[in-house]
């Protein structure tokens, strides 16, 4: 791999990005550090496994996007355009049912769903991020005062640790993985409840707290055949725009659908040769706990990203199958641009 370089992470700049106000710019600190940690890793050892951060790098990218959350109720706002039902239904109560309704509701339930990933999306990084500074400093861990003697990531940062030691790359490689999958896992049950509240909002209860004093009673119950079907399209509406971007990975790469199988390495491999047979405990062991597709990449699809136990399944396949991509070192965009305003930028 050629020669690459970061700027150190401190602390310090740590706390300050925590300490930002606003979600965006927030996000953009987030990820321009998990990227510096990437690359820093991997210059660190010179070889060409990746480590959580690298991975970490586009899913806090990609959640740049719905914490912005200007394509979801954009979408949203198309999905109706286009929706038979909706288009021959609301015709019939638009004499009681102003539009704006439908679309503040969008609006607000992006509001909440904005909060919940920025709300994880920090709490993960207050977490991580130091561990691996400390790591790269050949520090001690930070200790974690609520967990009581039992502190999670030791385990992951131990394998690290022998990594970023071991002189014998495929040994490396391995140990390596073990750290990716026992530290994503310590990542996704912190998540758990966000991504659960981020998924399960609901347009429609949004939608009736917005019109409870405009539509209830016999009004409702006289608008029934069209305002039902009206609303059940509104509902398909938000959840296909809702579902197209919670459910992707934007890559260097490629966009991939978490919701299909983790398609192959572009020679038709699903793994890198370091990481085609196991060692056992490590990180055989580790990887039997959450892979159902038996080492093929087949089933490795996500069946319902709010359950953590699909993510998992899709997850550590992903991080098996791409430890080696060297394309995840790459940059992301730093620049969100906002509607009606300058570009946020870190």
């Amino acid at each position: 791999m050629a020669p690459v370089s970061a700027s150190p992470v401190s602390a310090e700049e740590i706390a300050a990005i925590i300490a930002r106000p606003d979600r965006i710019q927030r996000n953009l600190g987030v990820t321009d550090v998990y990227h510096r940690l990437a690359v820093a890793l991997v210059e660190r050892t010179g070889r060409p496994d990746l480590t959580w951060c690298a991975f970490a790098t586009w899913a806090s990218a990609t959640a740049g996007t719905m914490i912005a959350m200007r394509e979801v109720p954009a979408l949203f706002r198309g999905l109706l355009t286009r929706s038979d039902d909706y288009q021959r239904h609301f015709p019939h109560v638009r004499h009681v049912l102003d539009e704006t309704a439908i679309i503040r509701a969008g609006e607000v339930v992006a509001g909440q769903i904005s909060d919940a990933l920025s709300d994880g999306n920090t709490l993960v990084f207050t977490e991580l991020a130091p561990a691996f500074v400390a790591l790269l400093a050949d520090q001690p861990l930070p200790t974690d005062p609520s967990a009581g003697p039992d502190q999670p990531l030791l385990e992951p940062f131990e394998r690290y640790r022998r990594a970023l030691s071991d002189p014998d790359p495929r040994r490396s490689a391995q140990d390596i993985l073990a750290g990716n999958v026992l530290a994503v896992y310590h990542e996704q049950q912190r998540l758990q409840p966000y991504i659960a509240a981020a998924l399960d909002a609901s347009i429609l209860d949004v939608f009736h707290d917005l019109t409870e004093h405009g539509l209830t009673g016999r009004l409702a119950r006289d608008l029934a055949p069209h305002l039902d079907p009206l609303l059940h399209a509104v509902d398909v509406a938000w959840d296909k725009a809702l579902t197209r971007y919670a459910t992707t990975l934007m890559t260097p790469g490629q966009i991939l659908r978490l919701g299909e199988d983790v398609p192959p390495l572009p020679d038709g491999s699903p793994w890198p040769a370091v990481l085609a047979e196991l060692t056992d405990p490590d990180p055989a062991s580790v990887i039997a706990r959450f892979d159902r597709s038996r080492g093929t990449l087949r089933g490795s699809a996500a069946a319902d990203w709010a359950v953590l136990e699909d993510r998992m399944n899709y997850i550590v396949n992903l991080f098996r199958s791409r430890q080696q991509d060297a394309t995840l070192l790459q940059q992301p965009e730093l620049t969100i641009d906002l509607p009606g305003g300058p570009a946020a930028r870190r």
